[in-house]
């Protein structure tokens, strides 16, 4: 068995880039000190991803420690409803976070299924007390939002609010007029306060206990939540639902899980609002009621379990404080919302977070913790083999984990009567009466590197966005000789094919290792079940995933970028951490669109050496690229197309050759330009286009151009 050349070592950061690259290496602290450290910070000690490290379940404690303390102090009816409003407040904005700050869903129906979960509860305790009359109104509410979820599944964004939006006022107008629930006109007066084990919470004093549990519950849901695969799925269908998609997350599901969850907090918070009122209107749930509760999540911060909290607190709070302004009560309170916002786009939340990233910086002034990146090495000839303390970077193990090196040596397509790795037969895409690619067969062998060129708007992008079911399609896939459905692209995924971008596409709201851990294909224990119910599986499953997602981060070069948000990192690193989540995988194929645009030359020679590892790992590559030489140097066979359809294919000599391809290239002329250079020297500008006759690569994103 041949083995594996050494990883490639780190190229030097492109030009564009430096000023954002990642600062160099500095010596490492001792290591307890070092530990401290990372937990004050907040970093993964135990290999675990940055959000199982923050300690949420500890600052719940001291939450409702305080807020009872609080409670002790307050003096009256009138202090003990300013709480219990915001205790009420906080659970349904809490519900809400799930919603809007951690699904990305923009629903104005939170107060509509406050009203919900008031209704049921008030008919259900007229005949069985007010604790089944809870119960009720949480499971209502979540049934009616898994129901609404469904039917609106299909819309988005603007859409997706509007429909919300009307629900509410349906809901409004069935209040009002199902008069066996509620009463003339929607209205219920007299109802009964709170009771419990035959004890009877008259006032609001007595009541502020109960809601301070409820508040203590939803926290604890939301904290386990966020501890969870459940939050980096959701943020990922949030931030950029392809990846999320070609990820293995069903984006759906996903929307409608946590639109359900956030719905039933809402059910909860309308439950414990009407019995603590003990009178409710259709005009309590109304629009007003729908925009405090973004107010509240917009001012705490949509980025932090803890906004809610702190939104909720101002909403409710703030101005009841301004009263003693009289008439310029509500332009008090307006001119200090404005002002929030543009101090404090991230919200109240937000000044922790800066304080955070200060202390960070300061930590690392001071050496007190390890740097967040290597020293870029120079681009030169003295760019040899990674470090061998790196993982994966050893001889003869796999670039991709878990599968053995099989050999390496070009390859000219399937051997003997094997099934090619993946076969494409008459792909057709139209948009409207485009034809953006025009029956095009192709396949691609065991441990064969193809390249797919073309000049700008050919249809490469859209042919790998068709066979990875990114857009409708017609025609027939198969990935080592087994049939797999178009448009379906879990289905493309769970095959072995793995898929980058032109512009690489990473979720900003996850740490590089969490970017890696969501493409890991095992996905038992991932959902609200185990996150709530079966923690001590989960977590050990979650360990076994961050080592994976490890691992596939240090054959890029990113194993010391692990815990940095992908939002910090520049393009060269983007390009990187995107071939870290295909390769943790374990693809069989693995399409690349455009992998070299925008790297340097260090940068290139690094990519083309890790492709030839992964060839030699056993990856079949489709590679579709506008640097010529580097497809020379590392292609087996050039595909090439032109309107969307097939000119040539063949080793990579005789296509230039072929007049074609000219033609495609040039629009024709009596001799052909010489081929580019069959192989890229070490020292050959190999970052560049000027001995290819193509245009520059373009920067749009992975299906931004119709047919490019």
């Amino acid at each position: 068995m041949s083995e594996l050349p050494p990883s490639p070592a780190a190229p030097a950061a492109s030009a564009s880039s430096t000023s954002s690259s990642p600062r160099a290496r500095s010596s490492s602290p001792p290591r307890s000190r070092r530990a401290v450290v990372n937990r004050l910070l907040g970093r993964a000690a135990d290999g675990l991803p940055v959000p199982y490290q923050r300690g949420q379940l500890a600052v719940v404690v001291g939450v409702i420690a305080v807020t009872l303390l609080v409670g002790a102090l307050t003096g009256g009816e009138y202090g003990y409803g300013l709480l219990g409003a915001w205790a009420v407040l906080s659970i349904s904005t809490l519900g809400f976070y799930l919603v809007f700050g951690l699904s990305g869903q923009f629903a104005f129906s939170q107060a509509a299924f406050m009203a919900v979960g008031g209704y049921t509860s008030v008919a259900v305790a007229r005949h069985a007390g007010f604790l089944a009359g809870f119960v009720s109104a949480i499971v209502v509410a979540a049934l009616v939002a898994a129901l609404l979820a469904l039917l609106i599944s299909r819309t988005e964004h603007f859409a997706f609010a509007i429909a919300t939006l009307a629900f509410g006022f349906v809901a409004t107008v069935v209040f009002r007029e199902w008069e066996d629930i509620s009463g003339p006109g929607g209205e219920v007066l007299g109802i009964e306060r709170p009771s419990l084990f035959g004890h009877t919470f008259a006032t609001d004093e007595a009541l502020f206990p109960v809601l301070v549990g409820a508040l203590a519950i939803a926290l604890v849901v939301v904290a386990l939540v966020e501890r969870s695969p459940v939050r980096r799925e959701a943020i990922a269908v949030r931030d950029n639902p392809v990846v999320a998609t070609l990820s293995g997350v069903f984006v759906q599901r996903r929307r409608m899980l946590l639109f359900t969850l956030g719905s039933a907090f809402a059910g909860a918070a309308g439950s414990l609002l009407a019995h603590r009122s003990a009178a409710i209107f259709p005009e309590t749930f109304s629009l007003q009621l729908a925009i405090n509760l973004f107010l509240a999540l917009l001012f705490g911060g949509m980025g932090s379990m803890w906004g809610p909290l702190l939104g909720a607190l101002f909403v409710t709070q703030v101005p009841e404080r301004l009263r003693f302004v009289g008439r310029y009560q509500d332009l008090i309170y307006g001119a200090l919302l404005v002002v929030i916002i543009v101090a404090v786009p991230d919200g109240l939340a937000g000044v922790t977070g800066r304080a955070s990233r200060a202390l960070r910086a300061y930590a690392h002034r001071r050496g007190r913790t390890t740097a967040t990146a290597r020293a870029p090495l120079e681009a030169d000839e003295a760019a040899g083999p990674a470090a061998a303390d790196e993982p994966g970077a050893a001889a003869g193990e796999s670039a991709v984990p878990g599968r053995q090196p099989p050999g390496q040596g070009r390859t000219s397509g399937p051997a003997g009567d094997a099934a090619p790795a993946l076969a494409a037969r008459d792909i057709d895409v139209r948009f409207g009466g485009v034809r953006a690619v025009a029956e095009v067969g192709l396949t691609v062998g065991a441990g064969e590197i193809v390249g797919l060129v073309g000049p700008n708007g050919s249809g490469k992008s859209t042919f790998l966005n068709a066979i990875t079911g990114l857009v409708p399609a017609v025609g027939s896939l198969e990935v080592g000789g087994a049939a797999v459905p178009l448009r379906r692209p879990a289905r493309v995924r769970a095959a072995g094919v793995g898929r980058t971008f032109q512009t690489p596409q990473v979720v900003e709201g996850l740490t590089c290792l969490e970017n890696v851990m969501l493409a890991v294909p095992e996905r038992r224990l991932a959902g609200l079940g185990a996150a709530l119910g079966r923690r001590r599986a989960m977590i050990s499953l979650e360990r076994a995933r961050a080592q994976r997602a490890r691992v596939a981060l240090a054959r890029v070069g990113l194993a010391e970028l692990a815990d940095t948000p992908a939002n910090q990192l520049a393009y060269g690193w983007r390009r990187r951490l995107e071939l870290a989540r295909v390769l943790v995988a374990e693809p069989k194929v693995v399409l690349l669109d455009e992998p070299a645009a925008g790297l340097n030359e260090a940068e290139t020679r690094w990519l083309a050496e890790m492709l030839r590892s992964l060839r030699a790992a056993g990856c079949s590559l489709l590679i579709v690229e506008h640097k010529l030489a580097l497809l020379n140097d590392i292609c087996d066979r050039l595909v090439v197309l032109r309107l969307g359809e097939v000119v040539a294919a063949g080793e990579p000599a005789a296509v230039w050759a072929d007049p074609r391809v000219v033609e495609a290239y040039l629009g024709g002329g009596p001799a052909a330009p010489a081929p580019p250079a069959p192989a890229m020297a070490a020292g050959q500008q190999a970052a560049g286009t000027a001995d290819a006759p193509v245009a520059a690569p373009t920067t749009a994103g992975g299906n931004g151009d119709a047919a490019s």
